[in-house]
């Protein structure tokens, strides 16, 4: 599990494959869920800060707010249907900077 301090801009990446031809491909929709240590789930879909840098592969920039354990999936519709293994991060409280 990687860990982070609060307050530190993290990136979560996400990847698409194509299973039938083992290759990466693009879905028609990209979908990150993020759930808070307070068990808040929030989606981000077309219109959010979802960056695409190739075929199959997007990344978020993501501030955690608060201390605890995250985690995240990405999920994939249309042309390409999968959803990605759930991954966990943990954000670290500050001794000197309140959450």
């Amino acid at each position: 599990m990687n860990k982070y301090q609060i307050d530190t801009q993290i990136q979560l990446n996400g990847t698409f494959y194509n299973v039938g031809l083992n290759v990466l491909a693009d879905p028609s929709s990209a979908t990150l869920f993020i759930e808070s240590p307070a068990g808040v789930v929030t989606e981000y879909g077309p219109g959010s800060p979802i960056v695409r840098t190739g075929i199959g592969v997007y990344y978020m920039l993501f501030v955690p707010p608060s201390p605890g354990e995250w985690s995240y999936q990405w999920q994939g519709t249309g042309a390409v249907i999968a959803t990605s293994k759930v991954t966990r991060f943990f954000v670290h409280a500050s001794d000197l900077i309140a959450a």
